[in-house]
């Protein structure tokens, strides 16, 4: 996972309410 979010695509994302953050694991498998 590269911390540039045009880099990796596409990235998952776990929201919770009005508060989203990378699932990283998720993002890693591509």
């Amino acid at each position: 996972y590269v911390n540039d979010y045009g880099a990796r695509m596409p990235l998952f994302f776990t929201c919770n309410g009005n508060s989203c953050q990378v699932d990283e694991e998720q993002s890693r498998k591509g």
